[in-house]
């Protein structure tokens, strides 16, 4: 079974970064009888793993979200800070999607679901890695998607509201009741409350809870 091999022509340097004994073993297994890759570290514990990762160099780490002691995006934010050219590809079996946006935040090249790891899979994802690709999990190009979808959406609604009406959702996102909007604003009360009316209609809402939480990090 042939595998990939880096820009220099030599075997892609993986190192892993997993608790479970388990799945690191089988990825140990895979890397170590394919050409075109080398295994040059398998850790357990994510702070001697750091430590070593930055001695052994590798071209790619396989990096476990769900770690012992350090979160997983913690790790690969300290780990980017001091070699932003090593590649980190993120598996996990956590299905919150809170951890694929910390992960591609804190600056994954890759995510995975552990559930979705096959050998073949696995092999030609970290060659595409190496080659500068971000590969993602089939559930996480759906919920990136999905996110892309909403947002775009949620930034239509903005747009519809007039310069009035939007100071007026901010100041609903920050918690503030018609009487004090209107006193922000130095308007009437019962301005505010037909702004707060126009502005559900737009945005096909009915609670203030509602506004708040599809306009959050649009405005």
């Amino acid at each position: 079974m042939n595998g990939g091999e880096s820009r220099e022509g030599r075997p892609i340097r993986v190192c892993l970064v997993e608790d479970d004994p388990l799945f690191r073993g089988k990825m140990e297994v895979v890397l170590r009888n394919v050409s075109g890759f080398q295994c040059v570290g398998s850790f357990a514990d994510d702070e001697s793993a750091l430590r070593a990762v930055l001695v052994r160099s590798p071209d790619i780490v396989v990096l476990d979200f769900g770690l012992p002691r350090m979160k997983g995006y913690e790790f690969l934010r300290r780990l980017k800070e001091v070699a932003p050219d090593i590649r980190v590809v993120v598996f996990t079996g956590i299905p919150d999607d809170s951890v694929l946006f910390d992960s591609l935040a804190a600056g994954a090249d890759g995510f995975f679901y552990k559930d979705e790891v096959a050998p073949a899979k696995f092999l030609s994802e970290l060659a595409a890695v190496q080659q500068g690709y971000c590969p993602l999990a089939h559930r996480a190009r759906k919920v990136l998607l999905e996110q892309f979808r909403q947002t775009r959406a949620n930034s239509v609604a903005w747009d519809s509201l007039t310069d009035r009406e939007r100071e007026v959702a901010k100041l609903l996102i920050d918690g503030l009741l018609n009487k004090e909007i209107a006193g922000k604003l130095s308007i009437g009360e019962g301005t505010v409350h037909s702004h707060v009316q126009h502005i559900y209609e737009k945005l096909h809402v009915h609670t203030r809870t509602e506004a708040a939480m599809k306009l959050w990090g649009i405005r």
